[in-house]
């Protein structure tokens, strides 16, 4: 096999699992499943976010079979050349090919949605095998990432999950999802300990 058939073969391996990656994470399916996991109270930080997120992708790369091609989800790596540490990566055995950015604020702030772009941006060039990059933005209430995509972002995807328009009735699910996220031990329980 030539160098060309090799590349070739390499690129139609590549497409159709990134491909697939992209209507699953820009889709519905996606945006439900994790709406459903902050509904039930398993997601009450940025940190269950991204344990989320991870094993939706890892379980969507099983359903397509890509283990098979190498493909892998990890969190948190951090990868030489940078001095940011990505929330979560996809790889194709020891290439990073997609990288995801986290968002979990209470109202959307758009000034933490473009420092997560921008290091999409700025991160993402460094490494040739990356061919996507995502900023997954989950705000309780208000807002709308509106990024204007050119030329040099076409491979970055912005992913806006606003809970207010997913959960019913929301004003109660947000108090209660606040007591949670926000739970102090009683000055009780933490000196029933001390003795």
């Amino acid at each position: 096999m030539g160098l060309s058939e090799a590349r070739e073969s390499y690129q139609e391996d590549l497409l159709p699992i990134t491909m697939q990656l992209r209507e699953y994470l820009n889709g519905d399916e996606f945006k439900q499943e994790v709406v459903e996991r902050y509904r039930r109270f398993e997601v009450l930080s940025e940190a269950g976010l991204r344990t989320t997120v991870a094993n939706l992708l890892q379980a969507k790369l099983t359903q397509l079979d890509a283990q098979k091609s190498g493909y892998c989800v990890s969190c948190e790596v951090h990868l030489p050349n940078t001095n940011v540490v990505p929330d979560i990566l996809i790889w194709k055995k020891n290439d990073p090919r997609i990288w995801i950015e986290l968002k979990d604020t209470k109202t959307f702030d758009s000034g933490k949605a473009r420092a997560d772009w921008e290091k999409l941006k700025t991160g993402c060039p460094k490494y040739p095998t990356i061919k996507a990059g995502y900023l997954i933005y989950v705000a309780r209430t208000r807002g709308d990432f509106d990024v204007k995509r050119d030329r040099a972002t076409m491979r970055y995807w912005p992913v806006t999950i606003v809970l207010e328009k997913f959960i019913e009735p929301f004003d109660a699910w947000n108090r209660e999802y606040g007591q949670r996220a926000h739970y102090k031990i009683p000055a009780r329980a933490r000196g029933a300990g001390a003795g």
